[in-house]
Order: structure tokens, then sequence, then C-alpha cells
């Protein structure tokens, strides 16, 4: 009975094998801190789909959305781990170990989402320091979330120049609160996004870091009524990553197949992104969101000016990362012109 057993089994495996091209269908646990709705989760579906049609089920992505599995600040461990095989990993959540991914959150100037994502892709699928910290960490890039310019929704007197910022209570965090507060002599307010509207209605913000279809999603132009792009960067640090044992167990073809429509993805994102920005920007100009509000785009003085206060940030930036670090920001810059000039 046992040698019998034994015998179906392998022949069972072999069937499966042979069915697959040679590799063993893959159910790959996948942890997200965001909830399955809104156009990133869409993006996120719409690619896994993707991978279990053209693998013809070899591969197949298994969300739990929300921080179900886990906690965003516990995705690396996760993936070393093994308990997940795919997660959203936020670099500031790793600061150490994701370094040199932490590039992208540094404030340097981005006009266009999907530029900035190009680049962004390219300089982690490619560049030789970053390819190295990921393998160190135990981890393959897949993807990329693209958001931004940074911007600032506010209320009350115009802001219409960097000086006007002086003095005012900004809703803001990491690199670019450290660069409003030096440069614009702003004050940061440390609050999460879901403090804003209300920060700002009782006056206890005179802005908010936004987007723009973060400030239409939010409302937050009810009690705004002026939305300002400074002219900054983004925020790119945050992005889709493997485990290397669960990415290694695919086949080549079939980890082809992943990276491919991991890069379609991180494009689709960038570029609904793009459009969600232009729109919401749009729609608090003319009003028919039901208030008008003024939107300012900053000198290129005053532009130039922020990018001078950028400097110290990227130079204490590089000196916590040790060498490789100069090298990807001097990577990440020309890709970001290379792409912004297509």
């Amino acid at each position: 009975m046992t040698t019998i057993f034994r015998t179906t089994c392998a022949a069972a495996i072999l069937l499966a094998t042979s069915l697959s091209g040679g590799a063993l269908a893959e159910t790959i646990r996948f942890t997200d801190q965001g909830p399955n709705r809104g156009e990133r989760a869409e993006q996120m579906v719409k690619m896994f789909d993707a991978i279990a049609d053209r693998t013809e089920g070899r591969v197949k992505i298994e969300p739990f959305w929300g921080g179900a599995l886990m906690k965003a600040a516990d995705a690396l461990e996760g993936l070393q781990s093994g308990v997940v095989g795919m997660a959203t990993l936020t670099g500031a959540y790793a600061a150490k170990e994701l370094h040199g991914y932490l590039v992208g959150n540094l404030p340097i100037r981005v006009d266009d989402e999907v530029a900035g994502a190009k680049a962004m892709y390219e300089l982690a699928t490619a560049n030789p320091e970053m390819l190295a910290e990921f393998e160190k960490a135990g981890v393959v890039f897949i993807a990329n979330y693209a958001v931004g310019p940074v911007g600032f929704i506010c209320a009350g007197d115009p802001i219409t120049k960097l000086a006007d910022f002086a003095q005012k209570k900004v809703r803001i965090n990491g690199e670019y609160g450290t660069l409003m507060e030096t440069t614009a002599k702003a004050a940061p307010v440390n609050l999460p996004l879901s403090e804003a509207y209300q920060a700002l209605d009782t006056g206890v913000t005179d802005c908010s870091q936004s987007f723009g279809y973060v400030a239409k999603a939010y409302k937050l132009y009810e009690p705004g009524n002026q939305y300002i792009l400074p002219g900054s960067g983004t925020l790119q640090a945050n992005g889709i990553f493997m485990s290397s044992s669960a990415f290694q167990r695919l086949s080549e073809a079939d980890r082809k197949v992943v990276m491919e429509e991991g890069y379609k993805m991180t494009i689709a994102m960038a570029e609904a992104i793009r459009a969600a920005n232009k729109s919401a920007l749009d729609e608090m100009a003319d009003g028919s969101l039901g208030k008008k509000v003024e939107v300012h785009t900053f000198s290129e003085a005053d532009s130039a000016a922020l990018a001078e206060g950028v400097k110290p940030i990227v130079d204490d930036w590089i000196a916590a990362g040790g060498p490789g670090s100069a090298e990807i920001l001097e990577a990440y810059t020309g890709l970001i012109e290379k792409y912004s000039n297509e």
C-alpha cells in the first residue's frame, strides 16, 4: 500500500510539473497596509490577475489588505522570515536596511510623476549599489508607487512666494518638514492625514502637505482656500517587493512575467496619479468642487532657493548611508533628468 501511495504521489507531482512548464504552482501571500479600494489597489489587483493569467495559474498572488496579516512596519521582517512572499515595503520603516531606496523620499525636484516613476524603477532594477542593498536585505524589487509632486493646501492669507511660509504652521513631516523649517522658516506640525481637515478648519495648522488628488479625496479644499506647488519632489520609497527565496522558486519565465507586470503597474500607477492630480487641481481652480481654490506655482527663483535648502539634507543622507549612497544619488538624479527630458 505504501509503495503504491508513493508511486501515485510521484506521478501526480511529475504531471503537475509537466503541465506547468517545469515549475509547480506557487501561491504567494501578499501584505499591504492599505484598503482594497481606490486607484492603487485597483492597479495592484490588475497586476496580480495578469501574473496569474500569463503564467497559466502557476503564480497566484493572495492579497491581505489593510494590514490584516501584519503591520506595515513589520513587512520587511515578514518577507525575510517567509511569512509572506510579497509585500508593500515603505522605506521609512526599514531605513537601515533600505537606506539607498530612501533616495526616492529626498526632496529632490521631480515635476512629472511618470518621469519620477521611470527613474525610480530603473534605479531599483539596474543600479549595482541598489541591487546589492536589496540582495543583502533578502528582497527583490518588483514595482513602485509614485506620488507627488508634493504641494500644500492652505487657509488664510495668500501664500504666493517662499517667504510667505515664514511662521506658518504646516502639517508636514520627514525631510520635507526639515526643508520647510530650515529654508522657508515654517513651523512643522506633526499630525496624521486623518486629522488634516479639522486642523485646517480650526486653525491648528495654516497649511497641510498634500497632493492634488489627496486634497480632493479628503475634501481639504473645504477649509482651505489655496493650493501651492512649490516645485519640490515626490515620495517614491514605497513599492512592492518579493522575498528573494520566493522569487527564486519561480521559473525563469515566470520571474520575467512578474517583473514585466511590475513595470507595467509602476507606469500605469504613475499615469493614473498624474491624471488624478491634474483633474483635482483643475477642479479646485475652476470651482467645480463647489468652492474655488487659488492654485499658485512658485517662481523659479523660489524653487531654486528650495533646491539650495535640499543640499544639506542630501549631504546628511549620504553621510548616514556610507559608501554607495553618493553613487545612488548621482544615478537617480541623472535618471530623473533623462526621463523628464523625454
